[in-house]
């Protein structure tokens, strides 16, 4: 059995003689929110509740509806309008009780194990003898015997989804044949990180009856070995998984601080309440429900309200698919355009150290976030200015922040990782048995910080006297060219957005250039501001390079007509530069006001540049060029056909 040691937060986790509290002279109210924060940190008190009084948290169980109820208590007991709506329902429900293995003969041993969710457990203690597998469905017949009460080592690696699949189970012939010869159940070897997630049940009739256990690799691969010596193995099991008639709702959790004088105005802090329940969601994502309470409750025990309204949204059905995010957007259009920020974390509990901001927020935010610069020398917060503005994404994925990025709502990345003290080992726990309280204490004032600093923005956005300018946070309709140069050490970017009024001719060839080298493929539902994060082989490679002059060679198959037309495109002007395109390659200049070489067609103005091109040589290569198409008529602009 996988037992977790119930920890506590009380408070001494956190090292109070090394915090700085803040006296910010502008805004009192920043002092009483640190204060608060600093003095009486509560955020793994919430984070204790959900993961050991409620534990795993998966759709359509006790914990969850238990948990979002709680919630919705804990916020009313801070002064909020709080309360649950529902987004969907579950066929059936599903309920974790304690499970315990070991192997019996030829000799005793602890088994660390898991099962998915809305799988079968055990009918009560079970012991049988070790069997490996059938291949196939004509071997069963002749293994009748030997199946009989066994369980069967089954082939593959876990990859932490059920036996039968996910969302779509299906039972093989293999899998019914092993169950009408009276198999007790399958084991599968699962290796590191130990992911348990789940399978799929679409009615009461049709509930799974063979246990499919993930057994750690090593465990596995000992028990496989004893077999294959003619070893007499017995095992003995005891899972309690145990289903619920449906259909069983679940809900999203929304509570309101009501702001002063925009109460229809919205900050939304949030994450999502529900988890796999192999672990106890203790990091994904109490990490990010915890922060966020803790967050609007330093507001609210403060006395403040701020101009707008602080709502904290913890999302149901993540895990699933995004269900609840989805459903509160498409739900609530009235609140979308009212909405100045959404910050939800859902990744690793790590400080927040700093935000990369639009130019035209960034006197805003040095204002309110000055306070966060010296509050805890561990983790000195940094806010820089962010000349590129995001891609809305097409479709959302990964964490429910993208469905309001898809609807246009500003989305704040706040930074992290790269301060050193933040060296969580994320992948370890994502989706794993290891989700628990115990691997999250270790970064509890990382916790505790980054919820002072969720309260400190999300005051600062809401006492602002105007929202947030969007048009600045995500790029306009057009064709954009996302020029990444340099090293990784060293990296520079280029934004142009391209002329396809002026120059259409060109800047199709100049796109079937690029696109014929998969350049493209990184354009679409990227993360704003950002560069891909892969590194790609040249595309280009630079024939020369001086001050604020950068010329280049096109890397491609394609064939260009010798007749391109040059066009003087002369109402092309930008103060940061233009891309200039010739069948030969193309050219940046990043000098302002400044024209390209008489060979080159001017096709796009720079719209956003880091650094300077002058540290470049021509042996620096050009690590990516991504095209980016926002809107209907950029998709439908069409790129070249090469020349036959």
């Amino acid at each position: 059995m996988f037992q977790l040691r119930r920890l506590f937060a009380l408070g001494i986790l956190f090292s109070l003689s090394s915090v700085i509290v803040a006296t910010p002279q502008e805004d009192p109210n920043l002092a009483k929110i640190i204060e608060i924060g600093t003095k009486d940190p509560q955020v793994m008190t919430w984070d204790d509740i959900l993961a050991n009084r409620f534990g795993g948290r998966y759709t359509g169980s006790d914990a969850y509806i238990n948990a979002s109820d709680w919630a919705v208590w804990q916020f009313q007991q801070w002064g909020l309008k709080a309360w649950k709506e529902e987004v969907g329902t579950m066929p059936v429900g599903f309920n974790r009780g304690p499970w315990f293995g070991k192997m019996t003969k030829p000799f005793e041993k602890t088994l660390f194990f898991a099962t998915p969710s809305l799988t079968s457990g055990t009918k009560g203690t079970q012991i049988g003898h070790v069997v490996i597998a059938p291949e196939k469905v004509e071997d069963v017949e002749g293994m009748k015997d030997k199946i009989k009460g066994a369980w069967l080592l089954w082939p593959g690696k876990s990859e932490g989804f059920a036996r039968d699949g996910r969302k779509a189970t299906v039972i093989s012939p293999l899998v019914q044949a092993c169950i009408n010869a009276g198999a007790l159940g399958t084991i599968q070897a699962a290796g590191e990180p130990f992911r348990a997630m789940d399978g799929s049940v679409t009615s009461w009739e049709n509930l799974p009856v063979l246990p499919d256990i993930k057994l750690e690799e090593k465990q596995y691969n000992e028990i496989k070995a004893l077999v294959e010596k003619n070893e007499i193995v017995e095992l003995q099991f005891d899972i309690r998984n145990h289903f619920k008639m449906g259909p069983v709702p679940y809900y999203n959790v929304i509570a309101v601080l009501e702001g002063r004088e925009f109460p229809d105005e919205f900050v939304v802090l949030g994450g999502h309440l529900d988890s796999f329940d192999a672990g106890t969601g203790a990091i994904d994502d109490g990490n990010g429900v915890s922060s966020a309470m803790e967050a609007v409750r330093l507001i609210a025990q403060s006395g403040i309200k701020p101009r707008r309204s602080v709502m904290v949204v913890l999302f149901a059905a993540e895990e699933m698919g995004l269900w609840g995010s989805i459903d509160v957007v498409k739900k609530h259009p009235e609140w979308n355009e009212k909405i100045a920020l959404i910050s939800a974390r859902d990744g690793s509990p790590h400080a927040i150290t700093g935000a990369a901001v639009p130019p035209d927020w960034y006197d805003d935010f040095a204002r309110f976030t000055a306070p966060l610069i010296k509050l805890n020398p561990k983790f000195p917060f940094t806010l820089e200015k962010n000349e590129f503005p995001a891609v809305r994404p097409e479709n959302p994925g990964g964490t429910d922040a993208t469905v309001y990025m898809q609807a246009g709502i500003p989305s704040l990345m706040s930074a992290g990782p790269r301060n050193p003290l933040n060296n969580h080992n994320y992948q370890h726990i994502w989706h794993t048995v290891y989700d628990t309280y115990d691997n999250i204490v270790p970064f509890a004032d990382h916790q505790q910080h980054a919820a002072i600093c969720q309260a400190v923005i999300a005051y600062g956005v809401a006492e602002l006297p105007h929202l947030l300018n969007r048009k600045s946070f995500y790029l306009s309709d057009g064709i954009y060219a996302d020029i990444n140069l340099g090293t990784m050490e060293a990296p520079k970017r280029v934004m142009v957005r391209l002329d396809t009024d002026g120059a259409p001719e060109q800047v199709s060839h100049f796109l079937a250039a690029v696109e014929t080298r998969g350049g493209g493929q990184f354009g679409r539902g990227a993360r704003g501001g950002q560069p891909p994060a892969q590194s790609t082989p040249p595309l280009a490679e630079i024939s020369s390079a001086r001050s604020g002059f950068l010329e280049a060679k096109l890397k491609t198959t394609m064939e260009f007509s010798a007749k391109l037309p040059r066009v003087a495109n002369k109402n092309l002007k930008s103060a940061k530069g233009l891309l200039g395109f010739a069948p030969e390659g193309f050219v940046v200049v990043a000098r302002p006001n400044t024209a390209v070489p008489s060979k080159y067609s001017p096709i796009g103005s720079i719209i956003a540049v880091t650094g300077g091109l002058e540290a470049l040589k021509p042996s620096d290569p050009i690590r990516s060029l991504r095209i980016i198409r926002v809107g209907e008529r950029a998709k439908e602009f069409k790129a070249a056909v090469a020349d036959k």
